[in-house]
């Protein structure tokens, strides 16, 4: 059964929180 994880979205917002994380994060 696969559930949707809030630590690894999907959805174009998702993504764009990701990088701004890793960027966040290399920073």
């Amino acid at each position: 059964i696969e559930r949707e994880s809030p630590l690894v979205p999907t959805s174009g917002e998702g993504i764009s929180t990701l990088l701004k994380d890793g960027l966040a994060a290399l920073d």
